[in-house]
This record gives structure tokens, C-alpha cells and sequence, in this order.
């Protein structure tokens, strides 16, 4: 009767294929990783230093991104908001980045890619570059030439006397 009977009805058939499916599920990941997509965690230090030229704001921050999705993402810009009084007052992209802590040049900000399971570390300079116009008129307004060179910061309460040598 076993001679007549459908292979799917026999119980060592299953067992094979039970077997068999358990050897492929247990070398490859779990599925969850496999279709994980493409995520970023950001930290950045406790601290940061702001300050600015000529009225330009700057502001370096050290930040560590990490890749923890499941595909490769590429890193373009790193902008940050300063915000009083729920308004904004300034988007400073990041334009250098110091390659470790005790490095005096900075590098220049090119888009990079990150890997899974990859990190970046670096302490980033913030800030927007003045164009040609815009930068007379504020050197203008802070600025003036004499017997010395004054510059006027009296909107941040302070002003600073520079006297040539």
C-alpha cells in the first residue's frame, strides 16, 4: 500500500523538507535586517562654541553619525538652525570639519558615504560664507579707520578698541 501512496503524503518527505528549510533560515540573517532600511543616528557633544566675525555667525560643533539601517547612505549637507523665541534666525550650513581634535586647518565639507554599521566623527564648523557685496557693506558698518580700528559691536553690548601698531 506505502507503493500506491502520493510522495506529499509521506511523512519522511516533510521531515526533509522541514530539515532543509531550517539548515537555509538558520545561515542566512534575520529577515528584519534584510529589508531594514536606510537610517541615521546623530549625536552631537553637550557643548558647542558659538561666536562670530564681522557679524558673521560661526558655530563648531563635534558630531558623531552613525549608519544603523541596512544600506549605505550618503552624507550631503549638515545644516543648523538657531532658533529665539520660536524664530528662526539663521541656517548656517557646515562648510569645514577638523579631521581630529588637535588638527589647527580645517577641511573642507564634501559629501561622503557611509556604510552600515560605519561612523563619523569630527568636529564640524558652521557658518555662511559672505559674498563680495554683502561683505563690504557689513565691514563698513563695523568698521571704522583712523588713529585705530574700531570695531562696533554695541548691538551685543560690547565694543572692542584695536590700536594699530
Amino acid at each position: 500500500m506505502k507503493e500506491n501512496m502520493p510522495f506529499y503524503l509521506d511523512w519522511n518527505f516533510w521531515t526533509v523538507i522541514i530539515v532543509f528549510m531550517a539548515v537555509i533560515l538558520s545561515q542566512i540573517p534575520p529577515l528584519h535586517i534584510l529589508f531594514r532600511k536606510v537610517k541615521i543616528d546623530c549625536d552631537i557633544h553637550s557643548k558647542i562654541f558659538i561666536h562670530h566675525k564681522v557679524g558673521n555667525h560661526n558655530l563648531q560643533i563635534h558630531t558623531i553619525i552613525n549608519n544603523i539601517g541596512n544600506g549605505s547612505v550618503k552624507i550631503k549637507n549638515i545644516n543648523a538652525t538657531i532658533i529665539r523665541d520660536n524664530k528662526k534666525i539663521v541656517i548656517l550650513p557646515v562648510q569645514s570639519f577638523l579631521m581630529n581634535q588637535f588638527d589647527a586647518n580645517p577641511v573642507l565639507f564634501t559629501p561622503f558615504l557611509l556604510k552600515p554599521n560605519d561612523e563619523w566623527s569630527n568636529t564640524i564648523n558652521l557658518l555662511n560664507y559672505f559674498n563680495g557685496k554683502d561683505e563690504l557693506k557689513e565691514i563698513s558698518k563695523h568698521y571704522k579707520f583712523g588713529d585705530g580700528i574700531f570695531l562696533n559691536m554695541e548691538k551685543h553690548g560690547l565694543i572692542l578698541e584695536l590700536k594699530e601698531i
